[in-house]
């Protein structure tokens, strides 16, 4: 079998795919269209064979008005085309599709896409055009003169023929309905960016503007449209002009998007003040449940975090709080840095920390933003000392999380809090407290700064590492060497249930390390477990 003879036959297995689908119970019509589908593919498949493809072409155009197998009317019409195709006789494909454009609009439309292909593959922009053009007559075509809009338009493009593209925007604009239009008329914005064609793409764009520039889909992207060109030829300051001179005249959707290229793009450049000026600008100017604010805000802040002023960073997401946005935004937001902030910051700026994740907390309405905002107020609370604010917060109960998690967590804040007063022997007798409650719970154990699952042992281990401490500072010796065996003992029953050489398995080892052979120094350790 030559190789064109394989090309055809690929191309009738293509058009007749239908052929042989239903596998399930059918009415008996359609089982004997198929069966009759199946008679004519092996028919013609025996004429390619032999190679003689016109024999294949009529065997196919006979069929095609055959009400027995109408069903397959538009895989016969396609398999038809593809082969004339194939033979080089556009001019006879052509009067195929026109006469059944005719008789049957909805078959042609169906088959239309094998045209389409043979001229893309064969670059053919003139008999593309001719056919666009053709069709485009015909009132029968409706369902595709969006598609034959955007066929002609993307062939005039690719041409180059500013001209010719600038004829077809006027007509495509009063042919098609509005959203129509902007879908075509877009695309071809994309093709143009693309592919560096600029001076076309500011023809097209003044032109589209005049017709359609009140419109707001149309004046959104052309906006888009202006700004993205702006951003290529490294126009930084017009794009960042552009997207906030546009407020108010275009969608929500199309200026967050606006303002979002042209932020990274700053933020790439390393123009701050751009990004400040312009997101700066747009938080204030946008109504907090907008897209565009959400998009501003965020760029706004993560311009501070990325130049190390997380204090900046914090103010900034108080302020957002304070236009009374979704509480979940500024939440959202504070996630990225919240730790960083506690850990880096000032005591002032820990504080403040603390005051705005505590009012994140009292704000929010949906249980998981609530959990999420207490648990970083937690978090504040012990890197400030602020373990009376701790209890509250506890008191007042984080959802979605048990009785057993609350107690066990207002046990350990306690024994902080009579550390931090000087109260050691209290401090001791809650941290074993902590330690009975945390070996009978069934919850999961986490490390408050990793988040990451900590095994019990570790946890025991840590406590009794620290009551040895706390019994050492005071002079009680062999309180304390009785406390740093237990640790050692917690840590190895920790480590026989890891796997040796993991990250988590080295942390526990190091740990128990650390532990005193004699109570001749503090033990390691994080005391937030």
């Amino acid at each position: 079998m030559s190789a064109r003879t394989q090309y055809l036959a690929v191309i009738l297995t293509a058009a007749l795919a239908v052929t042989g689908c239903r596998r399930t119970r059918v009415e008996p019509p359609e089982a004997a269209a198929d069966r009759r589908m199946r008679e004519l593919q092996s028919r013609v498949a025996e004429f390619i064979a032999q190679g003689v493809t016109n024999s294949a072409i009529l065997a196919l155009e006979a069929a095609l008005w055959n009400d027995d197998i109408a069903v397959h009317r538009a895989g016969i019409l396609r398999g038809a085309l593809g082969f004339r195709l194939e033979s080089g006789d556009a001019d006879g494909a052509r009067q195929l599709f026109l006469s059944v454009v005719e008789r049957d609009p909805h078959t042609a439309q169906q088959a239309f896409g094998v045209i389409e292909f043979y001229l893309i593959r064969d670059d053919d922009g003139a008999a593309l055009a001719a056919w666009c053009e053709e069709l485009l007559s015909r009132e029968a075509l409706g369902g595709l003169r969006e598609r034959l809009w955007g066929l002609l338009i993307e062939t005039h493009r690719k041409a180059a023929d500013g001209e010719a593209l600038l004829g077809a925007y006027e007509r495509c604009l009063a042919g098609l309905p509005e959203d129509a239009a902007l879908r075509v008329t877009g695309a071809s914005f994309d093709g143009m960016l693309d592919a560096g064609q600029s001076d076309m793409l500011r023809a097209a764009l003044d032109l589209i503007e005049k017709r359609r520039g009140t419109v707001p889909g149309f004046a959104g992207a052309i906006v888009l449209a202006r700004v993205r060109l702006a951003l290529k030829e490294e126009r930084l300051d017009e794009a960042a002009d552009l997207a906030t001179a546009a407020a108010g005249r275009i969608g929500d959707g199309d200026q967050a998007a606006a303002l979002d290229l042209t932020a990274r793009a700053a933020g790439d450049a390393g123009r701050r003040d751009l990004i400040d000026r312009m997101c700066g600008g747009a938080v204030e100017a946008h109504p907090a449940a907008s897209r565009s604010f959400e998009v501003a805000a965020r760029r706004w802040v993560d311009a501070a975090v990325a130049a190390g002023e997380l204090d900046a960073a914090r103010e900034r997401v108080a302020s957002l709080l304070q236009r009374a946005p979704p509480v979940s935004l500024p939440l959202d937001i504070l996630q990225a840095f919240v730790y960083p902030a506690l850990e880096k910051g000032t005591p002032e700026g820990r504080r403040a920390m603390l005051e705005l994740c505590d009012a994140l907390r009292a704000t929010s309405e949906r249980p998981y933003d609530r959990m999420q905002a207490a648990t970083f107020t937690l978090d504040a609370c012990f890197m400030n000392a602020d373990f009376d604010k701790a209890l509250a917060v506890l008191r007042d109960g984080i959802p979605q999380r048990n009785e057993a998690w609350h107690r066990m967590l207002i046990i350990k804040v306690k024994a902080h809090k009579a550390l931090n007063d000087g109260r050691v022997e209290d401090a001791i007798g809650l941290f074993r407290e902590f330690m009975n409650e945390a070996a009978a719970s069934d919850d999961e154990l986490m490390d408050p700064t990793t988040k990451e699952r900590v095994p019990l042992g570790a946890v025991l281990g840590l406590n009794a590492a620290r009551i040895g401490d706390l019994w050492k500072s005071i002079g009680r010796l062999e309180e304390a060497r009785a406390a740093y065996d237990e640790a050692r003992a917690h840590y190895r029953g920790a480590l026989e249930k890891l796997t040796p050489g993991t990250e988590q398995h080295g942390a526990v080892r190091r740990e128990m390390e650390a532990v005193p052979g004699q109570p001749a120094g503090p033990s390691g350790g994080e005391s937030g477990k």
